[in-house]
């Protein structure tokens, strides 16, 4: 018998005898089992169910699903073919049964982060655009042939990641003789693709390869400023466009001004993700110019650029400008900004009101930098998350957090770990930010003992787990 996808498999479970019932006396004494659903699997197929077989193995030519009802369609959708072509079942078929049954066919399990409202059908027509994408070759413009199929899947594809391009290479019907002395490395072009899927959101690339094994060579990781300024150009065409990441790529100074040059044009761009990328300062400066122009853009994440002084007070002057984005989330985490760059974030923290969320981790922070970041603290009055740690400030830095921070009333959450303040001093600014957190000013006596059970209830955990450890080894 079949069991029907409408139910859920919990359902099943829950009435699904066990072991110890199946082994009681009377059990063994009954004669037939109607909670077993593979009692019938045995017997000859029923006619209605021949003739759902037969509509299914000739969907392809005849797609008859409109003209099936009830439980009859849920066992086409169950047992119809997961290779049929996109342009068959893409306008016919909107039910869920049929596209996680493709999905898991063809990928397997998702590996990827779903946004809400997500259906199988947009996850899979969205992986499947991946997939084209990625296996396109530049050097017979595959991207040109498929208009189509982009076509087709564009009310479906809100969110498109692409995780390597395919770098050019010879065609297989040139002689050697033909091959150029330097192969060209600039990758597809994405305007012919972005042309047709308009409804994207959020767009996530990487300019590189995975899995080459001995094919390995560098410039599969290259890519010039053509490719970017493509990019720029084409994300023109996309008016829903949310989010952008280029990262993990050789992004230098002339490819991000490319890439810059055609976001200056856009109005709906809120998240910019260049992380892990080598844009340094003239990069920084290119994006503290969008910062200025753009109406919308929130979250701004250069982490991990080699960003130094010059590019940090880019950044820090784009803030001060009148014309600035309101800019929620600033993200320079892993640059080498010293204490000149950082100095160039926090003049501008002192005198405006964004961003609210501000990560300065391992920026390689010098004597004089704790005792500026203590004093931004008091006179700031609008950060809410601020990422300080892997940055040196010792016992005196801590002492300074502590003293600036009773007057913050604002910051709810504060990264302090590696930066060598004392533990008494962590107690004391986890205390304030709990203190921020709950708006009072300050916690109330019991709040305070129930902090301190819960902090010796922790500690006697740990205790018993060390001592099982050492029991074990």
């Amino acid at each position: 018998m079949r069991f029907p996808y409408v139910i859920s498999e919990n359902t099943r479970e829950a009435y699904t005898p066990s072991l110890t019932a199946l082994q009681l006396t009377l059990e063994q004494r009954r004669k037939t089992f109607p909670e077993r659903l593979e009692w019938g699997d045995k017997h000859c197929y029923s006619l209605t169910r021949l003739c759902i077989e037969a509509i299914s193995k000739n969907f392809a030519n005849q797609p008859v699903l409109k003209e099936v009802y009830g439980a009859d369609q849920d066992l086409l959708l169950e047992i119809l073919p997961t290779n049929l072509p996109l342009e068959i079942v893409v306008p016919l078929i909107d039910e869920e049964i049929y596209w996680k049954r493709r999905y898991n066919d063809e990928f397997g399990m998702v590996s990827q982060r779903l946004y809400p409202n997500w259906t199988w059908k947009q996850v899979f027509i969205e992986r499947n655009i991946q997939k084209l994408v990625q296996q396109a070759e530049p050097q017979y413009n595959d991207e040109n042939d498929m208009e189509a199929v982009l076509k087709l899947c564009c009310p479906y594809v809100k969110r498109i990641l692409i995780t390597q391009l395919q770098m050019w290479r010879p065609p297989l019907h040139w002689e050697k003789s033909e091959y150029p002395e330097n192969f060209p490395l600039h990758h597809i072009n994405f305007e012919p693709i972005l042309k047709q899927l308009t409804e994207i959101q959020e767009f996530d690339l990487v300019f590189g390869m995975n899995s080459v094994g001995d094919k390995f060579c560098w410039e599969m990781f290259k890519f010039t400023p053509l490719d970017c300024s493509r990019l720029g150009a084409a994300l023109l065409n996309l008016q829903n466009l949310q989010i952008l990441r280029v990262h993990r790529s050789n992004l230098e100074y002339k490819q991000c001004q490319a890439l810059i040059q055609g976001l200056m044009k856009n109005r709906t761009l809120a998240e910019l993700d260049l992380s892990y990328c080598e844009i340094q300062n003239e990069g920084a400066l290119c994006v503290a110019k969008l910062m200025i122009v753009h109406p919308v853009l929130e979250v701004v994440k250069l982490m991990y650029n080699k960003i130094k002084q010059k590019g940090a007070e880019g950044i820090g002057y784009a803030l001060l400008h009148e014309n600035c984005c309101p800019l929620r989330v600033l993200d320079l985490r892993s640059n080498p900004l010293r204490h000149g760059g950082i100095m160039g974030i926090l003049r501008a923290l002192v005198r405006v009101d964004k961003p609210r969320e501000l990560s300065l981790g391992g920026c390689i922070a010098e004597d004089e930098t704790p005792v500026r970041i203590a004093q931004m603290i008091n006179l700031n009055a609008s950060l809410e998350i601020l990422d300080i740690s892997a940055n040196w400030f010792g016992e005196e830095g801590g002492e300074l957090l502590v003293y600036y921070l009773t007057n913050n009333k604002t910051i709810q959450w504060l990264d302090v770990r590696e930066t060598d303040i004392t533990i008494e001093q962590s107690k004391v600014i986890n205390k304030i930010l709990r203190r921020n957190r709950a708006g009072v000013d300050c916690l109330s006596e019991d709040e305070e003992v129930e902090e301190e059970v819960v902090a010796t209830e922790e500690i006697a955990t740990e205790e018993v787990t060390e001592e099982e450890e050492e029991g074990g080894a």
